[in-house]
């Protein structure tokens, strides 16, 4: 059978993450919603296909070389929107938008429908996935801790909430660290001394955290190794965050928070917790203020005293009215992949060049 995984038009209501990813690659939990599929269907013969724009065709052909990307006719089989977090039983959606008699609907509460959702479902999608996958009879009091973590001395793994709290391989958890479930830690990650990372908070591989954090995401090889506040926020990848910078989740008047994707409308969250909406390989400067509800897009570099612009642009420089260098931007953002070990791939590269020519 083919599983026929696609886009719906929601995508900008979940940017800035879907400028260069799509719904699929959301996570909220320990798996993406595409990890969630691929693992209920991992014991079928089955063929998966990715049904994507076509400005993101080639790197999601990159990134995922063993699927099916947008073939040149649509096969038939299961149709699944990209964009839902997934529960056990799952066959959400059927293309374009209607529901079969026999697919199985959840309910709204882990159906996203804005970026600022993810966030905030983090915790009940950490319980969600702890089960699913069954990994509660795997634990030891709500923790699971792969064998090479490191977990070292004075390290605090508080599970009193329920738990749980999920390190993967190859972690770090230097001395003094704090971490309070439901929490996932993913691959080749650094917890920094005296850390405190709160329910809610998801981490991504390849990142080094530091400082406070809570219910908040931060997706691959991501730093924010200093102390400094990040709270109910979403962090894209390869963004690095500066020692001593801090956003504000809470408005003081304890009102509803507002969020812009373009800079003028401006849409009811119906949260009162809300931080920042953070793009891929945006770079933050020391003792930054960030406010509720701040958007940033891709590629920008924030710097400059006071609280920020709610919206900043892609590509910004200290400001919506400088753009950033292009040159500048590919050297440094070739550095940080060298400092992980990875390259910058020419596919990158032209997409990246082509987002920056639109804006």
């Amino acid at each position: 059978m083919n599983i026929i995984i696609y886009e719906d038009n929601k995508v900008n209501q979940f940017k800035p993450f879907t400028i260069n990813h799509a719904t699929f690659e959301l996570q909220s939990g320990i798996m993406t919603n595409l990890d969630r599929i691929k693992h209920w269907y991992s014991n079928e013969s089955n063929s998966i296909v990715l049904l994507v724009r076509p400005e993101i065709e080639q790197l999601i052909k990159l990134r995922y070389p063993d699927l099916i990307v947008n073939p040149k006719s649509i096969p038939k089989g299961k149709y699944i929107n990209g964009r839902f977090i997934l529960n056990r039983k799952f066959d959400l959606d059927v293309f374009p938008d209607s529901p079969s008699d026999d697919d199985i609907l959840i309910p709204d509460l882990i159906r996203p429908h804005y970026i600022w959702d993810f966030p905030s479902m983090s915790k009940k999608q950490i319980y969600y996935d702890w089960n699913a996958l069954g990994l509660i009879d795997k634990s030891s009091n709500g923790c699971l801790i792969a064998n090479d973590a490191n977990i070292k001395e004075g390290a605090i793994l508080d599970t009193s909430n329920g738990g749980p709290i999920i390190i993967d391989k190859n972690v770090i958890v230097d001395i003094g660290a704090l971490l309070q479930g439901p929490i996932y830690i993913g691959d080749n990650s650094y917890i920094a001394p005296g850390s405190k990372i709160r329910p809610g908070t998801i981490i991504g591989k390849n990142c080094k955290i530091g400082g406070e954090v809570s219910n908040s995401i931060f997706y691959a090889n991501s730093n924010k190794v200093h102390d400094g506040f990040i709270g109910d926020s979403f962090i894209g990848e390869w963004v690095n965050i500066g020692a001593g910078t801090n956003n504000s989740n809470l408005k003081n008047n304890y009102s509803n928070i507002n969020f812009s994707f373009n800079g003028k409308d401006s849409i009811d969250t119906k949260l009162q917790f809300l931080g920042s909406i953070i793009g891929d390989y945006t770079r933050i400067g020391i003792s930054t203020m960030l406010n509720t509800g701040t958007y940033i897009g891709l590629g920008a570099n924030v710097f400059g005293p006071g609280f920020q612009n709610k919206h900043i642009s892609s590509f910004s420089w200290g400001s919506n009215e400088v753009k950033t260098d292009f040159k500048k931007f590919i050297s440094t953002c070739e550095k940080m992949y060298v400092r992980r070990s990875q390259q910058l791939s020419e596919v990158e590269i032209n997409f990246l060049s082509f987002l920056y020519n639109q804006k």
